[in-house]
């Protein structure tokens, strides 16, 4: 049996009234919604930026100590082996390192698929439920019959 909605007291307003006042009050809750985004996304965004700031201060100076350091080891190299044959040792190890860093980023490229492939699979799937679905003539609930959200069980059949 359906249920009737008794209205307020004293509501004398149409239905078109109501729906016009409903759709505006959605209208302004999604408007205010939105904005609440916008701020909280601006914050946070100010705060990666301080953050962002922070990792670049720690890469230049880490460059810098890294630069220091390749002057010492190849000078305290040179205490042992001529000059220029101790700086060519410590550049010899930095291109060593730089190819196992660039062996290690193919690696992880190959894996890389910017498609998203699971995605899109299931995405096929619901839609040949839904095809099928609407070919058998079934609901969401499993009921057979064209689902109908506003109809109670009696208007449906059940």
């Amino acid at each position: 049996m359906a249920r009737v909605l008794n209205p307020r007291p004293g509501d004398d307003r149409s239905v078109p009234e109501l729906f016009s006042e409903m759709t505006s009050e959605f209208g302004d809750l999604v408007r205010r919604e939105v904005d609440l985004a916008k701020a909280e996304v601006k914050e946070q965004l100010g705060t990666a930026t301080k953050a962002g700031a922070m990792f670049t201060a720690t890469g230049v100076l880490g460059f810098l100590a890294l630069q220091v350091l390749t002057i010492a080891a190849a000078l305290g190299l040179a205490a042992v082996l001529p000059d220029a044959l101790a700086f060519a040792l410590v550049g010899i190890v930095y291109l060593v390192v730089a190819g196992l860093a660039l062996a290690k980023g193919k690696r992880n490229l190959s894996e890389f698929k910017p498609v998203p492939e699971q995605t899109i699979q299931t995405i096929k799937e619901d839609i040949q439920v839904a095809k099928s679905s609407l070919a058998r003539g079934v609901n969401s609930d499993g009921q057979p019959g064209y689902a109908r959200p506003w109809a109670t069980r009696t208007e449906q059949g059940s």
